[in-house]
C-alpha cells in the first residue's frame, strides 16, 4: 500500500445535515449538549467562512485522488477508483475542490442507496442536490447557533456554549464574510455545460443560500450583535441597488416558480435590513427624549448621512418601484433627524429635501410595497426571524406616521393603508402586542396616538377602530387591555346639524342638543337633550362629527349596533365586531364570562329612563340571530363562522345556558321528523334527522371564496365538539354529528379551497371531532348507541379514515421532492396520517373485547387484504420507519400493537378475506425498527420508546411467531408468517432453541435497561415499567421463549439486578406518602407498578421451574426420541445454572426482614383512613356547594350530564326527612334556603 498523500486540513467538512439536526433537537431553553458543543468548535471555521470554505479546483487535489489513500487533518479516505471517474466529473461540473467532491460523491451514494457502479449520469442530480443541501443545512447551523445563543446566553449567568460560539464567530469576522459571500452569490454564473433540468435546480438552490445568508446578516443587525456603520450600510446599500437596476445576475436566476419567491424573498429582506440599519429605534428615542444631534448620539455621523444621501438619490433616477420604501424610510430618517434639538444650527442636514423625498417615494406606492411584503410567504412560510421583520416594519411606520404627524383628517387612501399594514403586522404577533399595550415602549408611542384619535369619532367610523382593536389583542393580557379599553366610559360621535340655538361658544366650538339624539346603528341608546359636545369636524355645509359628553361602554355600542336590523345589512362591520369578539374570548376566558353578564349589568337609557336589561345570556342571543340571519354569500359565510365561534367558546364556560339558547335559537334550520332517541338499534334513518342545505352551502362557499383564519368548517366542528364535550344529549347534538362524520369528513377531501392547506387543518379537526365521539361512547347514555354504530359499522367514515393511514413511508417522502406540493400541505399530511393512525388505534382498543356476535365491517376491514390502497398491517409496517415525523412512527406502532391483539380476538371470526401476516421484507423492516428503538430513541423521543416496546409486549402475548421471527439472530431466518387463517403460528421447539444458541444483539441491547433498572425506577419509572412489562408478558408465554429467556438469565445478575428495585425500599422506614406533589404521587404509583411487575416475573419463573422438572421426569421415563433428550437437556442447563440465583436472593429476603417491610410499606397507604375520610369529606362539600349554586341558576361551567347527575341527588336529598329536618334547623339559625 502507497503512503497517504496529505492535503490541506480544511478541505475535510463534516455532515452538516446531522449536526444542524442535532442543533434543531437541542432545546432552545437550555445549553447544548457536551458532544454537540465539541462538534461546534471542530467546525467553527466553517461557521466563520461558511461556504466560501467549499473550494475551487486545484491541481494538488486533483492528484491526490491518483493515491489510494488521502490524508486530510486527522481523517482518512480510501480512494475507489469508480468513485473517483464520479468526482472529477462533479468537480469538473460544480467547480469544486475535487477532494471535497470525492467525499461528496461517498456521502451521496450511501445516503441514496446507489450501486457504487453507477453511471456519472444516474448519480449526477443526486449529488448536485446533496451539495446543495450541504451548503444550506451549513447556514442553517449558524443561524441556529445566533438564535440559541439570543434564546439563553443573554439571561444566563452562568457559562453558555451558544454565547460563548456566537460570540466566537462575531469576532472572528463572520458579518464580513457574510457580505462578502452575498456579494459573490449575487454574481456567480452556472457552470457552461449544466443542462436546463439542473440549472433549474442550481437557480433554485442558489437563491435559497441568499435567503439564509440574508437571514444571518438580519440576525446580526436586529438583535444588535454588531453595528452597521456608515461604510456597512452603502456597501449593503449598492448591493440592494444592484439588484434593483440588474447589474447581477440575480435576476437571471428566477426562472421558476419557486426561483422567483425566493428572488422576491430575498429582495425583501436586503430592504429590511437597509431600514432596520438606519437606526430609526435610537432617533425615535432621540426624539422622545429630547436629545440633541451630536456625536455619538447616533450610528451615523453627518459626513456618513452626507455620502448616503447623494447613494439615496441616485435610486430616484433609477426609476423603478421597488426603490420606493427605501427612499420613504431615508426621508423617515431625515425627517427625525431634522427634529432633533440643535438640527437647524447644522446647514448639511436642513439642505436636504426630506419632504421631496416623500413625494418621490409616493410615486411608487411604497405602503402597497409593504402591504405586499405582510402577505407575502416570507413571514407565512419562512423558518427564519419573521417576529424580527415585523417589528422592524412596525417601528418604521411608528416613525412615519411620528415625522408626518398621520391623522384621522387624511382623505386620500394613505390612512386606510397605514391601518392595513398595522393590522398584519400586530395580528398573530403576541410580544408586540404586549410591548404596544406597555406604556413605557416608546416605540409604540404613536401609534397608541392614533388608536386615540380612532376611539375619538367612535362609532361614526367603526369598521377602522375595531379592526384596529382585533389585531392588537394577541394573547391573555393583550385581549385583557383590549377589552378595558373599549368598555371604558367614553363619549359617543355622531353627525349633527349645527344651529344658532345649539351653538354654545363658537371659539372653542362647543354645542349643545335642545333635542334627544338616537346614536344611529344603535337606536336604543338615547343622547339626552341638553347635553353638550365638541366639534370634531365640519362635513358639509352645518352639518359636523359632534363628540358628546354623553359615556357609554365601547362593548355595549358594539353590540347594540349588531342587533339593529338595519345595520345588519353592513357585512364588514358585522364581521369585523365578531371577529374581535371571537379573538376575545379564545384568548382570555375572563373576558367570555363578562360577556355573558352583558345583558344583566348593562343599563338603557330609552327616552331618558334608565331600564335595566335583566335578560340573561342576552349577547348569546343576538350572535344567535346574526347567524340565524346570514344569507348564503361568501360575506356572510365569513360572519357565521366567527359567530359559531364565538358559541364554542362560550360553550366552555356555560355549557347548559348556552346550548339552550342555541337549540332554541335553531341557528343551523335543524329539522327533524322524529326524535333520534326514538331511532332503533339499527341507527338512525335518513329521514330522522335533517340540517338544512343553507348549511352546506355555505360550508362549500367559504372553502372556495374566503381566505380568512377561521374557516366556517373548522368552527362549525369546533362548535360540534364542544356540544359532544359538555356530554349534550339532544337531537341537535346527533344531527351534528352525523352531518361531521357522514358528510364533512367523507367529502371534504373533494372540496375546492381557496387556501389549499386548510384542507389538513378540515381533516384534523373533523378526526379530532371524531376521537371526541369515541370518548364520549362511556359516558353518553343516549347518544352511545348510534354513535358507536355508526363507528362500527359505516364504511364511508372507514374509507375516509384509511385512506388518510394506509400510506407508506415512500408516498410521504416523494411529498419532499415534488414542486407541485408546499411544506404546509406536507406538514398537514403527516399530521393528519398521525392522527388518523391515533383514532384507528383508539376505536380498536375501545370497541376490541367488546364484539357483537356479527363482526362489526371496522374489524374486517383492519384485517383485510384488500383494503385499499393498501392493507392497514401493511401501511403501519411501513410508517414505522418514517423518521421525519416521531408522531407518524408512534401511532404506526401503536396500531400495529392493537392490531395483535385484535387479530387474536377475531380468531372465531376469520374468513378466507381477511389476513393478518407478515412476509421477510416487513420482519427485517420491524427488526431494524426495533433495534434502533432500544439503541437511540429513549435520548430524544420516550412516547416514540414506549410504543415501540408495547408493540414488542403484544406481539409477546398475541402473536409469538412475529416476535421469535424479530429477535432471531439468523438475519436470512425463513420463518414464513403468512397465514391467511390469521391464527398464531406454530412454534417448533427444537428449532427455536437452535436459533437462540447465540444471543440475538436485540436481546443485549433490552438487558441494558435491565442493568440500569435501578436508576430508572427512580429517575424515569415509565420506562422501566414498559420494559417489565414486556419481560413479563415473555414468561406469561414461557413456552414459546425458552430459549430467548435462557438468554436473558444467562449473565447471572439478571434477578440481581430486578432484585435491587424492591429491596432497597424495604428497608425505608418513614412513610412515603407525605408531602407528595401530583408528579411526585405519579411518580411513586409507576415505581409500585414496577415493583408488581419484577414480582410477577420472579413467580412466573418459580412455577416456570417446577413445569420444567416435572417434564424433564416425564422425558425421562419416556426417552424414546433423541429430539426430546436435547430438549431435556436444555432444560436442565436452563434450571441448573439460573435456578440457584433466584432461591438465593428470595432466600435472603426471608432471612432479612424485606418480605415483611415489603407488606406493611405497601399496605400502608391502602388502609390509610385519614386520606379516605379526606377525600370523602371534600367530595361532600363540592357536591353541596354545586347544589347550591345550581339551586339559584348558576350553572357554570359544568358539563351536562354532571348538572343532571347533582340533581338528581338533590331531588333524592330533599325526599329525605332528615334533610328536611337539617334545612329547618339552619333556617333558623339565619341561614336562607
Amino acid at each position: 500500500m502507497s503512503n497517504p498523500k496529505t492535503v490541506d486540513s480544511s478541505l475535510w467538512f463534516d455532515s452538516f445535515t446531522t449536526i444542524l439536526t442535532d442543533l434543531e433537537n437541542a432545546p432552545l431553553s437550555s445549553d447544548l449538549p457536551p458532544n454537540l458543543a465539541k462538534k461546534l468548535k471542530e467546525n467553527h471555521a466553517w461557521f466563520v467562512e461558511t461556504v466560501s470554505l467549499f473550494k475551487k479546483p486545484n491541481a494538488k487535489s486533483r492528484e491526490a485522488l491518483n493515491s489510494e489513500i488521502i490524508k486530510i487533518g486527522s481523517h482518512e479516505v480510501t480512494v475507489k477508483p469508480e468513485l473517483k471517474v464520479k468526482a472529477l466529473h462533479i468537480s469538473s461540473y460544480l467547480c469544486l475542490d475535487e477532494v471535497q467532491s470525492y467525499i461528496l460523491v461517498e456521502r451521496s451514494l450511501e445516503c441514496d442507496d446507489l450501486a457504487v457502479d453507477s453511471t456519472v449520469e444516474d448519480c449526477l442530480h443526486v449529488v448536485l442536490l446533496q451539495f446543495y443541501i450541504e451548503r444550506q443545512c451549513l447556514l442553517k447551523c449558524t443561524r441556529r447557533i445566533l438564535m440559541h445563543a439570543l434564546c439563553v446566553g443573554i439571561c444566563s449567568k452562568e457559562e453558555n456554549v451558544a454565547w460563548d460560539e456566537a460570540s466566537k464567530l462575531i469576532s472572528d469576522g463572520l458579518e464580513q464574510k457574510l457580505i462578502s459571500v452575498l456579494q459573490d452569490l449575487l454574481s456567480s454564473s452556472h457552470p457552461d455545460q449544466m443542462d436546463v433540468d439542473l440549472f433549474t435546480l442550481w437557480a433554485e438552490e442558489t437563491l435559497i443560500e441568499d435567503n439564509l445568508v440574508l437571514d444571518i446578516l438580519f440576525l446580526l443587525y436586529y438583535e444588535s450583535l454588531c453595528t452597521c456603520n456608515g461604510e456597512k450600510w452603502k456597501r449593503l446599500c449598492l448591493l440592494y441597488k444592484g439588484i434593483l437596476s440588474g447589474s447581477y445576475n440575480f435576476g437571471k436566476l428566477a426562472i421558476s416558480a419557486e426561483a422567483v419567491k425566493s428572488s422576491y424573498h430575498a429582495s425583501i429582506q436586503l430592504l429590511l435590513i437597509l431600514i432596520d440599519t438606519l437606526d430609526l429605534e435610537n432617533l425615535l428615542l432621540l426624539v422622545h427624549d429630547g436629545v440633541p444631534f451630536r456625536k455619538g448620539a447616533s450610528v451615523f455621523s453627518v459626513t456618513d448621512i452626507q455620502q448616503m444621501d447623494v447613494l439615496i438619490s441616485s435610486f430616484v433616477t433609477l426609476g423603478t418601484r421597488e426603490s420606493g420604501p427605501l427612499i420613504l424610510a431615508w426621508a423617515v430618517c431625515l425627517c427625525l433627524i431634522a427634529s432633533l434639538p440643535g438640527s437647524e444650527e447644522n446647514n448639511v442636514l436642513m439642505e436636504i429635501d426630506h419632504v421631496g423625498y416623500v413625494r418621490q417615494s409616493f410615486e411608487g406606492a411604497p405602503l402597497n410595497i409593504f402591504v405586499n411584503i405582510l402577505e407575502s410567504d416570507l413571514l407565512k412560510e419562512s423558518d427564519g426571524p419573521v417576529a424580527g421583520y415585523q417589528s422592524v416594519l412596525r417601528t418604521f411606520i411608528s416613525a412615519f406616521i411620528a415625522s408626518y404627524e398621520i391623522n384621522l383628517q387624511l382623505e386620500d387612501s394613505t390612512l386606510s393603508l397605514i391601518l392595513d399594514i398595522l393590522c398584519k403586522i400586530y395580528r398573530g404577533e403576541e410580544s408586540l402586542c404586549i410591548q404596544f399595550w406597555d406604556k413605557k415602549s416608546f416605540i409604540d408611542g404613536p401609534i397608541r396616538c392614533l388608536l386615540c384619535n380612532l376611539e375619538g369619532v367612535f362609532p361614526f367610523r367603526t369598521a377602522e377602530f375595531v379592526r384596529l382593536l382585533s389585531a392588537l389583542c394577541e394573547g391573555s393580557w393583550p385581549a385583557e387591555c383590549v377589552y378595558n379599553f373599549l368598555d371604558k366610559y367614553v363619549g359617543v360621535s355622531t353627525l349633527f346639524e349645527i344651529t344658532s340655538e345649539s351653538l354654545v361658544d363658537r371659539a372653542s366650538q362647543v354645542v349643545e342638543t335642545q333635542l334627544s339624539l338616537q346614536v344611529p346603528g344603535a337606536d336604543s341608546l338615547i343622547i339626552p337633550s341638553k347635553t353638550r359636545g365638541h366639534v370634531l369636524k365640519f362635513i358639509d355645509g352645518n352639518t359636523a362629527l359632534v363628540r358628546w359628553e354623553y359615556e357609554q361602554s365601547g362593548v355595549l355600542v358594539l353590540l347594540l349596533r349588531l342587533v339593529n336590523e338595519l345595520y345588519l345589512e353592513s357585512n364588514e362591520e358585522v364581521f369585523l365586531t365578531f371577529d374581535l369578539l371571537s379573538r376575545l374570548v379564545s384568548f382570555n376566558t375572563a373576558i367570555t364570562f363578562t360577556l355573558m353578564e352583558i345583558g344583566n349589568t348593562f343599563y338603557l337609557q330609552a327616552a331618558g329612563v334608565n331600564e335595566q336589561m335583566e335578560k340573561k345570556f342576552w349577547v348569546v342571543e343576538v350572535i344567535c340571530a346574526v347567524i340565524k340571519k346570514s344569507s348564503p354569500n361568501s360575506g356572510n359565510a365569513a360572519v357565521m363562522s366567527m359567530g359559531v365561534s364565538i358559541l364554542a367558546s362560550m360553550l366552555t364556560c356555560a355549557p347548559s345556558h348556552i346550548a339552550a339558547v342555541v337549540l332554541k335559537a335553531n341557528i343551523f334550520d335543524a329539522a327533524w321528523k322524529t326524535s333520534v332517541f326514538e331511532v332503533g338499534c339499527d341507527g338512525p334513518s335518513s329521514g330522522s334527522w335533517l340540517l338544512s342545505g343553507k348549511l352546506v352551502k355555505m360550508l362549500l362557499i367559504d372553502s372556495e371564496q374566503n381566505d380568512y383564519d377561521k374557516p366556517l368548517t373548522i368552527s362549525v366542528l369546533d362548535f360540534t365538539m364542544q356540544l359532544v364535550e359538555a356530554r349534550l344529549e339532544n337531537d341537535l347534538v346527533l344531527a351534528l354529528v352525523i352531518f361531521s362524520l357522514q358528510y364533512i369528513l367523507v367529502n371534504h377531501e373533494y372540496w375546492k379551497y381557496k387556501v389549499k392547506h386548510v384542507r389538513w387543518k378540515v381533516t384534523l379537526k373533523v378526526l379530532e371531532v371524531m376521537k371526541a365521539c369515541i370518548t364520549s361512547v362511556s359516558f353518553s347514555e343516549k347518544l352511545a348507541l348510534v354513535i358507536r354504530d355508526m363507528l362500527l359499522n359505516d364504511s364511508s367514515i372507514h374509507n375516509a379514515l384509511f385512506h388518510l393511514a394506509c400510506t407508506t413511508k415512500q408516498t410521504l417522502e416523494n411529498l419532499y421532492v415534488s414542486r407541485l406540493v408546499e411544506l404546509e400541505e406536507i406538514e398537514g399530511c403527516q399530521l393528519a396520517v398521525s392522527s388518523a393512525l391515533d383514532i384507528i388505534y383508539t376505536m380498536l382498543s375501545k370497541f376490541c373485547k367488546d364484539i357483537p356476535p356479527t363482526l362489526p365491517v371496522l374489524h374486517l376491514s383492519v384485517l383485510s387484504s384488500t383494503m385499499k390502497p393498501i392493507p392497514v398491517v401493511a401501511a403501519a409496517i411501513s410508517l414505522i420507519s418514517y423518521s421525519r415525523s416521531p408522531a407518524v412512527q408512534v401511532g404506526a406502532a401503536k396500531v400495529l400493537s392493537m392490531l395483535f391483539t385484535t387479530a387474536d380476538y377475531m380468531q372465531p371470526y376469520l374468513s378466507g378475506n381477511v389476513c393478518f401476516g407478515l412476509d421477510d421484507k416487513q420482519i427485517a423492516d420491524m427488526r431494524h425498527f426495533v433495534k434502533s428503538t432500544l439503541v437511540k430513541q429513549l435520548e430524544w423521543n420516550e412516547d416514540y420508546f414506549v410504543a415501540a416496546v408495547n408493540l414488542l409486549t403484544n406481539a409477546a402475548r398475541f402473536q409469538p411467531a412475529y416476535l421469535l421471527a424479530i429477535f432471531s439472530v439468523k438475519e436470512d431466518t425463513e420463518v414464513h408468517l403468512s397465514n391467511a387463517g390469521g391464527t398464531k403460528q406454530p412454534i417448533n421447539e427444537p428449532s427455536n432453541a437452535s436459533m437462540y444458541s447465540k444471543k440475538s444483539s436485540l436481546l443485549d441491547e433490552l438487558m441494558q435497561y435491565v442493568e440500569r433498572s435501578n436508576e430508572f425506577i427512580d429517575s424515569n419509572p415509565r420506562i422501566l415499567l414498559t420494559v417489565l412489562d414486556f419481560l413479563k408478558a415473555l414468561w406469561q408465554g414461557a413456552v414459546h421463549y425458552i430459549s430467548i429467556l435462557e438468554c436473558l438469565k444467562s449473565s447471572g445478575k439478571f434477578w440481581k439486578l430486578l432484585s435491587n428495585c424492591i429491596s432497597s425500599d424495604a428497608r425505608l422506614i418513614a412513610s412515603p406518602f407525605e408531602n407528595l406533589t401530583a408528579t411526585q404521587s405519579q411518580s411513586l404509583a409507576l415505581k409500585y407498578q414496577c415493583q408488581s411487575a419484577i414480582l410477577e416475573i420472579m413467580a412466573h419463573d418459580m412455577f416456570l421451574m417446577k413445569k420444567l422438572l416435572h417434564a424433564e421426569s416425564v422425558l425421562k421415563e419416556v426417552s424414546e426420541l433423541k429430539e426430546r433428550n436435547e430438549k431435556a437437556s436444555s432444560m436442565e442447563k436452563l434450571k441448573s445454572v439460573n435456578d440457584c440465583e433466584l432461591k438465593d436472593i428470595l432466600s435472603s429476603w426471608w432471612k432479612r426482614p424485606i418480605f415483611g417491610n415489603l407488606i406493611n410499606l405497601y399496605a400502608s397507604c391502602e388502609y390509610d383512613n385519614e386520606i379516605s375520610n379526606r377525600a370523602k369529606v371534600a367530595a361532600s362539600l363540592f357536591i353541596v356547594h354545586a347544589m347550591g349554586k345550581l339551586v339559584i341558576g348558576n350553572a357554570g361551567s359544568l358539563s351536562v350530564s354532571l348538572v343532571e347527575k347533582i340533581q338528581i341527588t338533590f331531588k333524592h336529598l330533599s325526599c329525605q326527612l332528615a334533610f328536611s329536618e337539617l334545612l329547618t334547623q339552619y333556617s333558623q339559625r339565619g341561614y336562607r334556603n
